[in-house]
């Protein structure tokens, strides 16, 4: 398949210090690394430092991006990222509630305290600016977890350590600095929609503009949230601005066919602004939130994560209208062949005279088959009355056989008390005087 190319996009993968957090990991025994997974997911593994292959690979996967899909297109397939993979590699539920939206007014205090278990004088006096952002420095953080650590506190330190964990991993904004935004996203407890969005705006903003970079999110199943609120897909926000995701397009992906193109409403630009736009988008985005609505089974089908004639054509038509980063000579895989839905006359009466023998035949066997369970059921109800009569017979024959006894010992025993008294010889049914047989 010979198409045109597209220009790569440059990204920048900043640096991150993971140094501070890395030695408070470093710290913990594994009855509390157990305790801190249940509380906060898995973020940790992803306290790591891409490798050089990791690079490579990420970047080649960032040149396939569709800017009008929201996703990344492949020869063979559509890519996208989804609020249910990224909640499955958190192990961080997805929770419908108002969404998180940048503001420039900080958190209150109390929940900060309740939700780092830190005291509120501590945590006021610590308050600080830096680059115009308020926040905490993240020396303070890692000092007091130390300090927790020492009192045994692990319920303290874990909290610490997750918070540092949103900053410096999932929400990086200013160095070594723990600003209002990242604070707020730990206090809600609902970083997964925020991430996506982030992600979702970093490259989606990169495509558009040429310009800007990649926020380090390293973080690249079952009813599917398919839309927000009464738009047609679903509205993500993150710190740095807004953007919609197209979930109808990542069926495949929970195990569903695509059989037909997607609907032009399902795949429309809903939301995309920067975080400097009026405040007033961020929180309709964020009210949507307040109404999810999921598909599954029920409305997508049975599991099938096949490709059919008419959604591979519109895919081709796809590659070919948006171009690749790289030549393709030649599909990854064979094609899905096309099904015939027609047969001809011929065909149909062969099968249909094929399928009415079968029949004839299906309807001889179950008429023998109920003769059959019929002389089996007879065979034994007879050999279970041959069973019972024996038994009957064997218990009366005990039961005489023990009566007869009893009466010749009765006749023994009064024999010899009056000296003169019978026994019954039982072997040819004769009674004798036992005086008599003296005599003799």
């Amino acid at each position: 398949m010979d198409i045109g190319r597209k220009r790569h996009v440059a990204y920048k993968f900043p640096v991150v210090c993971l140094d501070p957090i890395q030695q408070l990991m470093k710290l913990m025994d594994h009855d509390y690394l157990e305790r801190f997974r249940k509380d906060f997911g898995l973020i940790l593994s992803f306290v790591t430092v891409l490798s050089k292959d990791q690079h490579d690979a990420l970047f080649t996967l960032l040149q396939f991006y569709d800017p009008p899909l929201r996703c990344f297109t492949f020869p063979d397939y559509i890519l996208v990222p989804t609020l249910e993979e990224f909640a499955s590699f958190l192990r961080i539920p997805i929770k419908s509630q108002l969404l998180f939206y940048s503001s420039e007014f900080l958190p209150d205090l109390n929940m900060v305290a309740s939700a780092t278990y830190l005291g509120k004088s501590v945590l006021k006096s610590n308050m600080c600016q830096k680059g115009g952002v308020g926040g905490f420095h993240l020396s303070f953080l890692v000092g007091e977890a130390k300090k927790k650590l020492e009192d045994g506190d692990w319920r303290c330190f874990n909290a610490v350590l997750a918070l540092c964990v949103y900053e410096i991993v999932m929400f990086p904004n200013v160095a070594k600095f723990m600003d209002i935004d990242a604070i707020c996203l730990f206090v809600l407890g609902n970083p997964v929609p925020t991430l996506l969005g982030d992600f979702f705006h970093s490259v989606h903003h990169r495509n558009e503009n040429r310009k800007g970079g990649l926020s380090d999110q390293n973080l690249l199943r079952a009813d599917i949230v398919h839309s927000c609120g009464n738009f047609p897909n679903v509205l993500l926000v993150g710190r740095r601005g807004g953007i919609n995701y197209n979930p109808s397009l990542a069926v495949r992906q929970f195990g569903y066919a695509l059989r037909t193109p997607p609907l032009e409403k399902d795949v429309e630009e809903s939301l995309f602004f920067h975080s400097s736009s009026d405040l007033t988008v961020s929180h309709k985005a964020a009210e949507a939130w307040l109404k999810v609505i999921k598909r599954g089974r029920t409305v997508l089908g049975k599991g099938d994560c096949r490709t059919y004639p008419q959604y591979e054509d519109w895919l081709r038509r796809r590659v070919e209208e948006f171009s690749l980063p790289f030549p393709i000579e030649e599909p990854l895989y064979p094609p899905t062949p096309e099904q015939s839905t027609m047969v001809s006359r011929e065909e149909y009466d062969k099968l249909k005279n094929a399928m009415e023998e079968l029949q004839t035949e299906n309807s001889e066997l179950s008429v023998k088959l109920q003769d059959f369970v019929r002389l089996y059921h007879e065979a034994e109800y007879q050999k279970g009355e041959a069973v019972r009569l024996q038994e009957e017979a064997e218990k009366k024959l005990a039961m005489e056989v023990n009566f007869f006894r009893k009466i010749d010992k009765a006749f023994f025993s009064e024999g010899k008390r009056g000296g003169d008294g019978g026994r019954i010889d039982w072997s040819d049914g004769e009674v004798e005087d036992s005086a008599e047989r003296e005599e003799q």
